[in-house]
């Protein structure tokens, strides 16, 4: 397959293409296997879109932030070109704070937009380094793609919400610090970004840190029920 389209003035690349069809599985995914009523699957599911389309727009103005020299002379050569890990550890923080004040704003539940975003953020992943790998005959490291193969069996086969509290945390921390482990000896990559171990590592402590909150609070819970 042909790795860019042209389209106008425009150079699409194949990988893009793939990416938004990667997102766009992962929506589906999360709707048919989330536990959730169907009410709440479709809030739950325009706030991932809101989230998805913010992230989106951040890292296209990140990436004219990062080049401004060439943003102001050709606006349009830089959509054209390659984003860096500069622009998506940006985008990340910015849309991290703007998750974060949109849930406490609207009042969702914390553990509900994580148990979503798992199930989206796994499938979407999984579906792009497979394309890349069959389709585009890219370089992808098999151990991450079994590794997120892996992670999605769980999610499908494990529907206990009684431990959910537990199990989403485990499965955020133990992907960040096993893509630090992963990234020692192969090239391990987020939707085409190649991103320094620290971005996981922080991820991971980040997971295990609420994990360590979650069992805590729960515990309190059983010693105040006696």
């Amino acid at each position: 397959m042909q790795q860019a389209i042209l389209l106008g003035p425009f150079v699409i690349r194949s990988s893009d293409i793939f990416l938004i069809i990667s997102l766009a599985i992962g929506l589906v995914f999360f709707l048919l296997t989330t536990t959730l009523s169907k009410a709440l699957r479709r809030v739950y599911l325009y706030l991932f879109v809101d989230l998805i389309s913010f992230f989106i727009l951040i890292l296209i103005a990140a990436k004219a932030l990062l080049h401004i020299e060439l943003f102001l002379s050709d606006p349009l050569a830089v959509l054209a070109h390659p984003s860096n890990a500069n622009g998506f550890y940006l985008a990340t923080l910015i849309s991290g704070l703007y998750a974060y004040r949109k849930i406490r704003v609207d009042l969702f539940s914390f553990d509900l937009v994580i148990e979503g975003f798992i199930r989206l953020f796994f499938s979407a992943n999984f579906v792009y380094l497979f394309s890349l790998l069959i389709l585009l005959d890219r370089e992808v490291s098999i151990y991450q793609l079994t590794f997120h193969f892996v992670t999605l069996l769980i999610i499908i086969f494990y529907q206990d919400r009684n431990y959910y509290h537990i199990l989403n945390p485990l499965i955020v921390g133990t992907w960040g610090l096993g893509h630090v482990v992963l990234s020692l000896s192969s090239q391990v990559q987020l939707f085409g970004f190649y991103l320094s171990y620290q971005y996981y590592f922080i991820i991971g402590i980040i997971g295990f840190l609420h994990l360590y909150n979650a069992y805590k609070s729960r515990s309190k819970e059983k010693i105040l029920k006696g």
